[in-house]
């Protein structure tokens, strides 16, 4: 049997259609993701992904909502996502995702954070030029053991004190690193397998 899908973005809405709309909005303030789009491929959770990429595929993907009524009715997602980014000077711009995963796609080379966010583990992921993205499926963590006391500053501030080369926290639930030792990437691995829990 496959592994279910989970439903994992930034927002939902129902249309008049009846189907509910996936959106997933993304900020840098180091790239220009209107204009770099492999760049919001290489942001996206591998979760996000696999929920995103079956949408495009055409699977048959129903989850449920609150009608008008607040009854909870079974609501068709649409097959495709909304991927809003910023623009370098004010503004947002919106791309289909079909449209820039059409062009765009590719594996990289990864190593998942265990540990830190029950089913929705972050990864490391490295790029073709050698830099390094930290990728978290939501933030604040939805299965952290913190739970609700879990502190994204203070979260995010530790985080960028554990490397030589400097880290940056470019999106909510992205960090960019423009290179890093193994001896690095063991070290962020070792701070998110133990965040809160000492």
């Amino acid at each position: 049997m496959a592994e279910p899908l989970q439903i994992t973005c930034d927002a939902t809405t129902v249309g008049n259609d009846g189907k509910m709309y996936l959106h997933e909005s993304m900020f840098s303030g180091m790239f220009d993701l209107p204009n770099n789009h492999a760049e919001i491929v290489a942001r996206l959770h591998p979760l996000k992904r696999k929920l995103f990429d079956a949408l495009v595929a055409g699977e048959h993907i129903e989850t449920e909502a609150k009608n008008e009524q607040g009854v909870v009715v079974k609501v068709p997602l649409d097959n495709d996502v909304t991927v809003h980014v910023n623009q370098r000077y004010g503004g947002v711009r919106r791309f289909s995702y079909a449209s820039i995963i059409a062009k765009h796609a590719r594996t990289y080379g990864e190593v998942q954070a265990r540990g830190f966010d029950a089913n929705c583990e972050p990864v490391i992921r490295q790029m073709p030029d050698r830099s390094f993205r930290i990728i978290f499926n939501t933030m604040p963590p939805r299965g952290h053991v913190l739970g609700a006391a879990f502190n994204m500053d203070h979260f995010g501030a530790s985080m960028i004190k554990l490397t030589e080369s400097k880290m940056t926290w470019d999106d909510r639930d992205v960090f960019h690193l423009p290179s890093a030792t193994e001896a690095e990437i063991r070290t962020i691995l070792q701070f998110l397998l133990t965040y809160g829990k000492g």
